[in-house]
């Protein structure tokens, strides 16, 4: 039994002497509990690497030499805070291809319900989403909030909707409020753009050897409301404010407008999305009050 557990002891040490040496080690826990740890990603099981935690230790000279000690009062001057948050890190393995193409295409989960494979696309600025998958979040319900509009590119213009979805999530990274766009869709290999709008709060590696996308904490920082910047909300008040305003005044000439020339399907129909961009922009409004943004910065 001492020899057994002598024998245990050492090759943990060989594991953690090793690691030192990596400079990396990777955490995992299996459904039965037990955790794990390997110093290469590869060597996690592909069930388990959206959960992976990578830990980092300082290499040691091979010459056996210790690095010098450091007071928790100096580690403190030097990151700038005596009670600093820990910053967490997330791996996500990514499919590399689509076709002939080359995407990276992971798997998203939308208001914790619903997962699609989404293109990432850090050339995108904002999330966009096919019809099916609208569909099977059950945006197209009355009270969610759906505006028409169109969506431009080098090509031209084709009809889409503007609405609010309230999560995006890849593996542990989290965005919430995403304002979205719905058009056709793009490939039948995934069902949408997945954007830089989603990756305001972290920093982001891709290792294409691996085939994995590393997303890393940013600090917090001063005047963020809801994790979101002073040009975040600004642009979506003036965006949504000036929606609900274009609905209005199009609502109102066609009220003043006498006799047969304006048919009562053309006046419902401005009538809904007038209420559609009214439904969105309360959304943003009370999306500002419950995280306390500044007055000013919801002018439009």
């Amino acid at each position: 039994m001492k020899r057994l557990l002598l024998t245990a002891l050492f090759i943990l040490a060989c594991f953690f002497y090793s690691a030192s040496y990596a400079g990396q080690v990777f955490k995992w826990v299996d459904d039965r509990g037990n955790t794990h740890f390997s110093d290469d990603l590869e060597r996690v099981p592909p069930k388990y690497r959206d959960q992976v935690e990578e830990k980092r230790y300082n290499q040691k000279s091979r010459s056996g030499a210790k690095e010098p000690s450091v007071s928790s009062e100096a580690k403190s001057r030097r990151s700038g805070s005596t009670g600093q948050q820990k910053l967490k890190r997330f791996s996500v393995r990514y499919t590399p291809y689509e076709g002939t193409a080359s995407r990276i295409i992971v798997p998203v989960k939308f208001n914790n319900s619903v997962t699609a494979r989404m293109a990432f696309d850090t050339g995108a600025p904002g999330l966009i989403i096919s019809p099916r998958l609208a569909d099977r979040l059950g945006l197209y319900d009355k009270n969610y909030g759906l505006l028409e509009t169109r969506a431009g590119g080098i090509g031209g213009s084709i009809p889409a909707t503007r609405t609010i979805i309230d999560s995006v999530q890849v593996g542990g990274a989290r965005a919430e409020f995403v304002p979205t766009t719905i058009t056709g869709s793009i490939s039948g290999a995934f069902e949408g753009l997945l954007g830089m709008v989603f990756v305001a709060n972290y920093s982001v590696n891709i290792d294409t050897m691996n085939h994995v996308i590393i997303f890393s904490q940013l600090p917090p920082r001063a005047n963020m409301p809801g994790g979101h910047s002073e040009r975040w909300w600004k642009v979506n008040f003036h965006e949504f404010a000036a929606y609900r305003t274009a609905w209005k005044r199009f609502l109102d000439s066609l009220k003043n407008k006498s006799g047969g020339s304006v048919g009562d399907e053309q006046k419902k129909r401005a009538e809904s999305q007038y209420k559609e961009a009214d439904k969105l922009f309360r959304k943003l409004e009370r999306y500002a009050s419950d995280n306390s943004t500044p007055m000013h910065w919801r002018k439009y």
